[in-house]
């Protein structure tokens, strides 16, 4: 009854294409690290904004010049609020990037 015996093979896996393609993996990576980013970016135009709230409305604004002439503290929200900009339009370039990975 040998004859009827199956053989144990070795069970056939397919590779992921990323395991196939290191130009796919690449690109899986990429999107991974933009996604990272784009949290990490979030995250810190959250704790810009709670300073920008915290610090509230102390009177009109004026630039840290003319508060020195004044002899006054600098306010820190006209520097807080472009802080803020920045991170946003880090934030419209990441998410275009990864528009484009998800589309490509």
């Amino acid at each position: 009854m040998a004859l009827l015996k199956k053989k144990d093979t070795a069970e056939y896996r397919i590779p992921s294409l990323a395991e196939a393609s290191p130009k796919f993996a690449a690109l899986v990576q990429k999107r991974a690290d933009l996604h990272a980013l784009q949290s990490k970016l979030n995250g810190e135009l959250r704790d810009v904004q709670k300073q920008i709230d915290a610090a509230g409305d102390k009177g009109p604004r004026v630039s840290p010049r003319i508060a020195e002439l004044l002899g006054d503290e600098a306010d820190s929200a006209p520097m807080l609020g472009k802080q803020a900009t920045d991170i946003r339009a880090k934030l419209a370039d990441v998410e275009i990037a990864i528009e484009i990975l998800d589309v490509g």
